[in-house]
């Protein structure tokens, strides 16, 4: 596998591990989502459905997206959507808001992104090359997400500890 490749793969494994994890912060830091925005373990719960409903049928939708546009230009208007997204939930202080905010995470983070992505991986091999590309792709996205996930949590813990809305930075760094 040649630079090219290798360069294009943590390119698109970067983008794509921040736009998936962007609607699990809630999920991740769930406590400090309770508190940063005051609301209940129930409406927790509909908050995360409201994101389910939007991504499960994304999966089937976003294979057909994929196919006609063109899976960068895809990859690339997800990122910048989940970002503005993720700025609105960091601004956010109605439970309803939030709950559009995450039914849209579903539509940007899945169906523009995920079929796109894993287009866009098995675009840059042939038939040979298949499983070592997405086999690289998957460790490059479990060490970045890894990664990500502690960089964020030390600001919050460290650098945003005493600010009450401290967590909502996450989404900004994150949206940014």
């Amino acid at each position: 596998m040649n630079i090219r490749k290798k360069l294009v793969l943590v390119i698109i494994d970067t983008f794509s591990s921040i736009v998936l994890l962007i609607p699990y912060l809630a999920y991740d830091f769930y406590n400090q989502f309770l508190n940063t925005y005051g609301v209940t373990d129930t409406q927790m719960g509909w908050l995360l459905t409201a994101y389910a409903a939007s991504a499960v049928p994304s999966y089937f939708i976003g294979g057909w997206i994929a196919d006609i546009f063109n899976p960068k230009k895809l990859v690339i208007a997800s990122c910048v959507l989940t970002g503005l997204i993720s700025f609105a939930v960091a601004v956010c202080s109605s439970f309803f808001m939030l709950a559009l905010l995450f039914f849209c995470f579903g539509i940007t983070a899945i169906t523009l992104n995920w079929s796109a992505y894993l287009k866009i991986i098995k675009m840059l091999g042939n038939d040979d090359e298949q499983g070592r590309l997405f086999a690289m792709s998957d460790i490059a996205y479990a060490i970045l997400s890894l990664g990500l996930q502690y960089i964020v949590l030390a600001i919050i813990t460290y650098a945003l500890a005493d600010n009450p809305n401290g967590f909502k930075a996450a989404y900004i760094i994150y949206g940014a």
